[in-house]
């Protein structure tokens, strides 16, 4: 029989162990790799504008044809989700004309078109056009509701007020219907204003047009009216039904039946001639329903499934059973993805709702970062990347935001003031009240410590500065320079040792465990590696130095133990232990002499983070300058740099949130590999004749099959991040002894191959 020896690189962590005594052995080489998909442009941003949701209500939610979400907010700009990056356009980073979203639709070719109260917007990709009364025939007003016929002419209708200020959900000073030919595909576009002057004193909500080509429209008087092309026809079909018609919302369904539900919570059903109210009935035994008192949408599914969304929840109806699914939320707008999931837009919230599967709501709270003035940036061993602002902390890791502060976690304050890893892969958060660890591994619920002076050796609440080496935390404060072992607490200020300051602002490690310290006001000290207490530390200031200024503000060490240290107002200076080179606004290329972060890349090219100057990349020779006037770099201090394990550099910037960049094109973190080497006895003899297949660890089917003949490399491409299990089957002609085996996987991020 044949043993099962397995020799594994530290790629990836074992899950499983195998279980099968007659087995074969696996060798993994190089097990997992990335293939860098590259993505440009170079530059990618996280910001409040681009990964958070603007707090907003979100009347108006629209699915296009490659299933990404738009969703229109009433004042904070136009929503789009691909399914992983929240980008959110308005008046200042986008050609859209208002923040205030009325009105959305999608044409027969994909385009999507806003209406606001400033015009109307046309979005194709990265493509925008806009038209406004100063360059088209469109009204003055808020356009209300937007439509296209077959022929794909777009439809308008819209509402003028004296005074916006006195604007009503019910009536408006003028409105109008306009049918647009030609709208940005002709040189002249025909533009067609039709006159239905019994209503001019009330607007379009709604607007839709049924199979036949009838245009429907639902005036803000209560009443549904149909226009042919040539002729309007009022139906007060609450009146029909036996009641008063009032403001409503409506949808046609795949028989031409128009659903119609009211503010008042009454539904109805309509053919063009007959009405009649439809009661919600009673769900299936043991399910659960609610009372509603409005319908503030209606929208009907794939299947002809009619969805109510009421303010609390929404309801469905499949034309012989009633579903109820409750949420403390009001439904304003509804649509659906090709794969089914309904989204609905809410006060504030957007939902995602897969039936039978799971609900899903996103906001600024749970989308990105709560602010853009970003304090700190540091990207962890697992890939995460943690950004600190004047909100929390939030943690990306290449998918999904997650955001930490005072009221949802042990975060102490949510103005964050530095971010460090250590060794057991804790992540060490500072604040202006203390400094927290989040663990990586602990209880239930008690995720997070906080330390204070009144609970260690800490010497004051606001912390400056973190850095981990030797072993040992390492905090800067403005009452001196803390350790910290894991146990002791140890502070040293200018009472007790040599540190000439106890303003601390800056601290790293060199290649030889050398503790180096910037402060406030003082210069430069060096503590010798394990000899704290050692007199002999060496202080380096203007006056016994070339140091080109006292205000240490950040610290770097390349690979060859040469250490750059950023000033205040000095510029930047290189030190080899015994002489100092001075990099200027005067003699070089830096961009600013007041530099506030360093960071060292993986080509060990100098990063150099200035207050209001932008970034320099330096290679000893050359400098290469990236600033909001010759890149897509966003304005603001750089408050912080670090490199994730693919080379992009994420950049911390105050007030401009944080952009990420690199030179080949942002490298994807979920495009990942799974390969190795199959052996046969320890490892000398290969297994070249088998079936390989890759499981998902929660699930009994396969995801993918490898049949090797001929070889022992196996490579399942394109993976996401997370756990899997792999089943070799040998060939039973081939290998008659050896049995199948499982291997337990996690994929882990690495460097980009």
């Amino acid at each position: 029989m044949k043993n099962l020896k397995k020799n594994i690189r530290y790629y990836f962590l074992i899950l499983l162990s195998v279980f099968i005594q007659n087995a074969l052995c696996a060798q993994q080489t190089d097990i997992i790799e990335i293939q860098s998909t590259i993505q440009p442009p170079e530059w990618l941003f996280y910001n409040y504008e681009n990964t958070s949701l603007p707090d907003w209500p979100f009347p108006h939610v629209l699915v296009d044809h490659y299933d990404n979400i738009w969703a229109g907010t009433r004042g904070g700009g136009l929503v789009k989700y691909d399914g992983a990056v929240w980008t959110v356009y308005n008046k200042e980073n986008s050609w859209l004309p208002n923040d205030s979203i009325s009105a959305m639709a999608m044409d027969h070719y994909g385009n999507i078109w806003i209406g606001t109260g400033g015009g109307l917007a046309k979005v194709n990709g990265s493509n925008w056009e806009v038209y406004t009364n100063d360059n088209s025939e469109i009204p003055e007003g808020i356009i209300t509701s937007i439509a296209f016929d077959n022929n794909n002419d777009i439809w308008l209708s819209t509402a003028y007020y004296l005074d916006e200020e006195e604007y009503s959900w019910f009536g408006c000073e003028e409105s109008k219907l306009v049918k647009v030919e030609g709208l940005s595909v002709s040189d002249d576009p025909v533009w067609t204003f039709y006159d239905n002057t019994e209503l001019a004193s009330y607007f379009v909500s709604e607007m839709a047009f049924d199979a036949t080509g009838n245009l429907w429209l639902s005036y803000s008087k209560g009443t549904l009216v149909k226009f042919d092309g040539s002729q309007f026809t009022e139906y007060d079909i609450f009146s029909l039904s036996g009641g008063i018609g009032n403001k409503f919302s409506f949808t046609i369904d795949q028989d031409n039946i128009i659903w119609t539900g009211d503010l008042v919570g009454r539904l109805v059903k309509f053919d063009g001639t007959n009405a009649e109210f439809i009661e919600p009935g009673f769900p299936d035994a043991g399910q659960p329903r609610f009372d509603w008192e409005k319908f503030w949408s209606l929208a009907v599914d794939e299947n002809n499934n009619l969805w109510l969304g009421t303010q609390v929840g929404f309801i469905k109806y499949n034309g012989s059973s009633w579903t109820y699914y409750k949420l403390e939320a009001q439904i304003s707008s509804l649509d659906f993805s090709s794969d089914g999931v309904l989204w609905a837009g809410s006060y504030h919230v957007l939902y995602a709702f897969e039936e039978g599967v799971s609900l899903n709501w996103y906001w600024r709270s749970n989308t990105g970062l709560p602010i853009n003035d970003v304090t700190a940036v540091k990207c962890d061993g697992s890939d995460n990347s943690w950004i600190g602002s004047y909100g929390g902390v939030s943690r990306f890791d290449g998918v999904s935001w997650k955001v930490f502060n005072e009221n949802n976690s042990g975060l102490p304050d949510n103005h964050i003031t530095a971010i460090e890893e250590d060794g057991e892969k804790n992540m060490w958060i500072g604040t202006t009240k203390g400094l927290a660890v989040k663990q990586a591994i602990s209880l239930p619920g008690q995720e997070w410590i906080v330390y204070t002076p009144y609970n260690s050796a800490l010497p004051g609440l606001s912390i400056r500065c973190l850095h981990y080496g030797n072993g040992n935390l390492w905090v800067g404060t403005s009452l001196g320079l803390t350790r910290f072992d894991g146990e002791n607490w140890e502070t040293f200020n200018s009472d007790n040792s040599m540190l000439p300051d106890d303003g601390v602002r800056a601290i790293t490690t060199d290649n030889d465990g050398n503790i180096w310290v910037g402060t406030y006001n003082s210069g430069l000290c060096k503590i010798p590696a394990l000899l704290l207490n050692d007199p002999n530390w060496e202080i380096y200031n203007t006056d016994n130095s070339a140091l080109p200024d006292n205000g240490v503000r950040a610290l770097q060490a390349d690979s060859s133990g040469y250490m750059w240290i950023g000033t205040r107002g000095g510029g930047l200076a290189g030190f080899d232990g015994e002489e100092f080179t001075i990099y200027n606004t005067g003699n070089s290329d830096l961009p600013g002499n007041y530099v506030i972060s360093l960071r060292m890349d993986k080509d060990n090219k100098l990063w150099i983070g200035t207050l209001y100057e932008g970034v320099a990349k330096f290679d000893g020779t050359d400098w290469t300058l990236f600033n909001c006037e010759n890149s897509d770099m966003p304005m603001g201090a750089v408050w912080s740099l670090d490199m994730d394990q693919y080379g992009n550099m994420w950049f911390g910037i105050d007030g401009g949130g944080v952009a990420v960049y690199n030179e080949a094109g942002i490298a994807s973190r979920n495009n990942l590999v799974l390969s190795g080497q199959l052996f046969l006895d320890g490892g000398d003899t290969p297994l070249e004749e088998s079936v390989v297949e890759l499981y998902r660890m929660d699930s009994t089917e396969y995801a993918e099959q490898l049949i090797l003949s001929g070889t022992n490399d196996y490579a399942f491409t394109g993976q996401e991040y997370g756990q899997y299990t792999i089943k070799v089957i040998p060939d039973t002609l081939s290998y008659p002894e050896t049995l199948p085996t499982w291997l337990g996987y996690k994929l882990a991020r690495v460097y980009a191959s």
